[in-house]
């Protein structure tokens, strides 16, 4: 059917459809799990795992730390600014509005700059830290039916 008529044969202001090269990728597929502490070490060996991995896992150091002003401006309306090195991240830490988390999920980032000013210029007070976090996080490269997948 020509570009611009409906299935009855109509006209219709719709656009032409795209060429599929011009179209941008599907985004790629993710499954989160929420899996205890203490049942890592034996996900990690088991069976169908270790017969997908494709090389060694890979461990780099994690450092987080949240700033808000004195006064608590960014937690009042549920926000927060996260730095990790030289990123600075302005985070919802309520992201469903009620106080409850989503499992497994990350804060919703807002907004992204090199430096703290450039995300809330309207603060009141310098900002402080009021929580951080510092790990390890693993990734480990799988494949299946020749296809690359990550295990992080």
């Amino acid at each position: 059917m020509p570009a611009g008529f409906a299935g009855d044969g109509q006209l219709n202001d719709a656009p032409a459809p795209e060429d599929a090269a011009a179209r941008p990728a599907p985004p790629k597929p993710v499954l989160e799990f929420d899996v205890a502490l203490a049942d890592l070490p034996r996900l990690l060996r088991s069976p169908v795992l270790t017969a997908h991995r494709d090389g060694r896992a890979r461990s780099v150091a994690l450092r987080t730390v949240w700033h808000d002003t004195a006064a608590g401006d960014l937690a009042a309306e549920g926000l927060a600014i996260a730095e990790d090195g030289a990123h600075w991240r302005l985070e919802r830490r309520q992201p469903n509005g009620c106080g409850d988390w989503p499992p497994a999920t990350p804060a919703p980032v807002l907004a992204e700059a090199a430096a703290p000013e450039a995300l809330r210029p309207d603060l009141s007070g310098e900002l402080v830290a009021v929580a951080a976090f510092t790990g390890r996080h693993r990734s480990y490269p799988l494949r299946s039916d020749g296809a690359p997948a990550r295990l992080d």
